[in-house]
């Protein structure tokens, strides 16, 4: 589904297309104070990436890291965005990232080897929470503290 990332402020006609120039399709996921993030895909059958915007089309930052396939802020909070990783090693496992507005202030947050995947999908007061899989097993809630 081709749509774009948008912003309101109360009202329909307080709607901000936030959609980076050039990009195919944009999703924006969550915001806090005067950031928002998610992703955008920049041509028809390539991966998302991560992105951070302040209010504009034109402040929007790439945060996906150099040598990532798959990169996605899905929360955001006091500066951090959080969301998820994937790099192109060992069947492509998702991991649970954490930046601090850039793409080289990535912090990978999985748990360990013995997980299969992570993901953050929600921040607040110095905490991200998410989720966890285990090999053969279901996914476990999972709390960090960056």
């Amino acid at each position: 589904m081709l749509g774009d990332a948008c912003l309101w402020s109360g009202t329909p006609e307080s709607r901000v297309n936030l959609q980076p120039f050039g990009a195919w399709t944009s999703r924006a996921l969550a915001t806090d104070g005067g950031q928002q993030a998610g992703y955008y895909v920049p041509a028809p059958g390539e991966a998302e990436r991560a992105v951070l915007w302040h209010g504009s089309a034109a402040s929007a930052l790439s945060l996906h890291p150099p040598g990532a396939t798959h990169s996605q802020a899905n929360a955001v909070w006091g500066g951090l965005q959080g969301g998820y990783v994937r790099y192109p090693a060992g069947g492509e496992p998702i991991w649970a990232a954490l930046w601090a507005g850039t793409p080289e202030s990535i912090t990978v947050l999985h748990p360990g080897p013995q997980f299969r995947e992570s993901r953050i999908t929600g921040m607040a007061q110095g905490y991200q929470v998410g989720w966890a899989g285990r090999f053969g097993d279901k996914n476990h809630a999972a709390m960090w503290d960056g």
